[in-house]
């Protein structure tokens, strides 16, 4: 999460949201801030704090909530390939850990095993590891998580695949030339019928909210 006098941004995990906040960061034209009440006596993974809902912020900085909230959303395929991608190829030992060895891509989809890693992570860092499975895209169940956002919080999104640049006139600066820590779907990620039809089938509201296929 980062903000400014007008915006706040919340960096929603496996969406795209890396690069926007680092060119946020490097950003002449605005003043941002962020992240620095991260409560580092816990002991916690502290890079969980960054992803935490709405709702964990505002018990920090409660003048958050009269801000213009931004976030970046994405299709929900892509972005279960990108956590299976992500987890497996870049974090091996968390993998293995979390699923006693390997699974198939077909099988972490259709048995929606992402819940498996919330709950690792749930035992990792307890409440603090929450954003990982509750924000907006609730990838541990059924239900969609849009709910979490508090009640007069006011929230705009933007899809990753097509509103990039709308995102950009709004905050006033360039992002999106420069992805460096964006990952597309590998080639051999592929859905089934019946995979695309579980996935809507859990995300549903999700599909419906954001506009996609």
């Amino acid at each position: 999460m980062i903000y400014t006098d007008h915006w706040a941004f919340l960096h929603i995990p496996k969406n795209g949201g890396y690069n926007f906040r680092e060119r946020a960061l490097q950003s002449r034209h605005i003043i941002v801030r962020g992240q620095q009440y991260i409560p580092k006596s816990k002991g916690y993974l502290l890079h969980l704090f960054w992803h935490q809902p709405i709702s964990y912020h505002l018990e920090y900085i409660p003048h958050l909530k009269n801000l213009q909230w931004i976030c970046i959303v994405r299709h929900p395929e892509d972005r279960l390939a990108s956590w299976y991608y992500f987890m497996k190829e870049l974090h091996p030992p968390l993998w293995h850990t979390t699923f006693s060895g390997d699974i198939s891509f077909e099988e972490f989809v259709v048995e929606n095993r992402i819940k498996d890693l919330n709950r690792f992570l749930g035992q990792v860092a307890g409440r603090h590891a929450q954003a990982w499975g509750e924000q907006f895209w609730k990838i541990e169940d059924l239900q969609s998580n849009w709910f979490n956002v508090p009640d007069g919080v006011n929230l705009k999104h933007f899809r990753l695949e097509d509103q990039l640049d709308e995102l950009e006139s709004y905050v006033g600066f360039k992002f999106s030339d420069t992805k460096h820590n964006y990952t597309n779907r590998p080639k051999d990620l592929h859905y089934t019928d019946e995979m695309k039809q579980i996935t809507y089938i859990n995300y549903q509201e999700d599909y419906e909210r954001f506009g996609y296929e």
